[in-house]
């Protein structure tokens, strides 16, 4: 078997042409490649385009998967071609999504790892940079998804998660039912949630019959405005964290025990506590 043959069925990239195969005694196997003949399509919304005269081509590498514990490029010449709907832009080729320098199924293999572990360890074992990592999520996430996540919810919950430092906040709504993250955005307030709401319109949000949360008056509040029809369930961490904060100051005040604040004052002064 060729070894150009060899790696066009190892690659299994579809509409491709493998052209050479370099492997030397150290560095990384470098596969020339071409999509197969045919028209153009345009990077931005893979329809067919024409490529600009008088333009020169340019060569452009994407990492891959490693073969044989050795890193594996894919290497291939780009050209500017013209589309009706999207303009100028840059040839799609089939084996990378658009703007990115890792192949497709590096990136696939990038986001399943991240699903499974946090963002540096994932840099760390791929050699890549924390950012990539990021970026690398963007674009798969933009592709899988699609409209039908947010069909059929009945019963989700709204919660928030800190992240970063300075803290930053992620509002996340999961489908109870399905056990699913159908939604996520920067921020914790009422504007942010009510973009869910307006995402799913007003036949689907009608469809919404309970709501759990913790107590936040601004989840609270854009679950009013939105769906005010829907049942509003409070998480029992924090319904027994308010009773506990309650019976606390009640047996203070009833029974003379010293509050945080006092305890606070006592030990600062040396006092007893």
């Amino acid at each position: 078997m060729r070894v150009t043959r060899l790696f066009r069925t190892m690659l299994g990239f579809a509409r491709s042409v493998v052209e050479r195969v370099t492997i030397e005694r150290e560095g990384p196997i470098k596969v020339a490649m071409r999509p197969r003949a045919g028209r153009e399509r345009c990077g931005g919304c893979g329809g067919k385009a024409k490529r600009l005269h008088g333009t020169r081509g340019k060569a452009r590498e994407w990492r891959h998967l490693g073969a044989w514990g050795r890193r594996t490029i894919i290497k291939s010449t780009v050209w500017r071609v013209l589309c009706q709907r999207c303009g100028v832009r840059t040839m799609d080729v089939p084996w990378a999504r658009t703007g990115s320098v890792f192949t497709r199924v590096f990136e696939n293999e990038v986001a399943w790892m991240l699903q499974r572990t946090d963002q540096t360890t994932v840099s760390r074992y791929f050699g890549i940079s924390w950012c990539a990592v990021g970026r690398i999520a963007g674009r798969v996430v933009a592709e899988a998804l699609d409209g039908s996540r947010l069909d059929g919810l009945v019963f989700i919950g709204v919660d928030e998660i800190c992240y970063g430092r300075p803290q930053k906040y992620l509002t996340r709504v999961v489908d109870h039912i399905s056990g699913r993250t159908v939604w996520a955005a920067a921020g914790k307030s009422a504007e942010t949630l009510g973009l869910f709401f307006a995402e799913l319109g007003e036949e689907r949000c009608g469809a919404i019959e309970i709501v759990t949360m913790d107590m936040s008056a601004a989840y609270e509040k854009a679950v009013r405005d939105h769906v005010p029809h829907a049942e509003i369930v409070y998480d029992r961490f924090h319904v027994a964290q308010l009773l506990t904060r309650l019976s606390t100051r009640f047996a203070g005040k009833r029974y003379g025990w010293p509050t945080r604040s006092r305890r606070k004052r006592s030990s600062r002064h040396g006092g007893p506590c």
